[in-house]
């Protein structure tokens, strides 16, 4: 009976060990199929959300990247030992392939500011078809745009139903995609008139979100002759005291409204419109603000006396 019950209890002990093991097993297995980044040490906070610069587009899929420093690196950089050359974080290019479905939404934000100086009431326009009463003032719902509206070169903002660090691969399927808010105002100087037309060559600056960690991946100025249209529409203004008010604050500015003929070659003007600059060179003015012409100083006479000889 003795040998009976130590040789049960050997085998509870036996059992009891065997399921451990097979736990333990399955643990080990469970862990080594759970997903983890490549980059996994430079996204070290939960990520849905990704800004990067297409590279690429194929059909429906889109190649974005961006360049991002180690975690930890800007630390250490920025607090060098004495007698040590600091550290200097090397960048890494983060590169992810985007699915885009029906399902994926494509939106670019729209907002213009004209400050009519004297608002009339100005004819209905549109954009993408829809009405625009008129006002100074408009933030406009973000315009649906598609996958053919995107470029090489452009930066979006991606967002994924999942946490980016969890994917063992470079993939991901876009919830949505922003692209950069559209650009309505430029500034620069006359350089030809030809009847209601102005030549103004000038350099816009994309809207571009910043991406935080990303190093030299901004697009590039663009730089090319507008071809801006004035209309009987379009309302030529400005402060003709503007100058006085920056020397006396608080005085009031006179608003100044002035015609075509007024606009010369060589004038620095500020352009508004409501249409998105960025992708195109000819558009209509909403209004047109010349520059403030600084009169040249008037020379005081100087008085003299005449002699008369004896």
């Amino acid at each position: 009976m003795q040998n009976n019950s130590i040789s049960r209890t050997y085998f509870i002990i036996g059992l009891t060990v065997l399921v451990l093991i097979i736990i333990g097993l399955s643990m080990v297995r469970s862990t080594s199929k759970t997903s983890v980044s490549p980059y996994i040490l430079q996204l070290t906070l939960p990520i849905t959300t990704f800004s990067g610069t297409v590279e690429s587009v194929n059909g429906d899929t889109i190649t974005i990247s961006q360049y991002a420093t180690t975690a930890g690196y800007a630390a250490i950089s920025s607090t060098p030992i004495s007698g040590t050359p600091p550290v200097i974080p090397t960048p890494v290019k983060i590169t992810y392939t985007v699915k885009v479905t029906k399902q994926t939404s494509i939106t670019k934000p729209f907002y213009f500011y004209i400050n009519y100086l004297f608002p009339t009431v100005i004819p209905t326009t549109t954009i993408s078809g829809m009405p625009l009463p008129p006002v100074t003032d408009m933030h406009i719902p973000p315009q649906t745009v598609s996958l053919k509206d995107i470029k090489k070169g452009t930066i979006l903002v991606v967002n994924s139903s999942v946490d980016l660090r969890s994917l063992s691969g470079t993939s991901f399927t876009a919830t949505s995609i922003t692209l950069p808010a559209a650009q309505t105002t430029l500034s620069g100087v006359i350089k030809k008139v030809q009847g209601n037309i102005l030549v103004i060559p000038a350099t816009i600056f994309s809207n571009s979100p910043m991406i935080g960690g990303m190093v030299g991946s901004m697009p590039p100025p663009i730089q090319r002759d507008y071809i801006v249209e004035v209309t009987n529409n379009t309302e030529i203004s400005r402060y003709k005291n503007a100058m006085q008010s920056v020397e006396k604050p608080g005085a009031a500015q006179e608003p100044e409204k002035l015609s075509l003929a007024d606009l010369k070659e060589g004038m620095q003007v500020t352009v508004y419109t409501n249409v998105d600059i960025m992708d195109i060179f000819r558009f209509k003015a909403l209004r047109v603000e010349p520059g403030i012409e600084l009169n040249p100083p008037v020379e005081t006479p100087v008085a003299t006396s005449s002699v008369e000889m004896p």
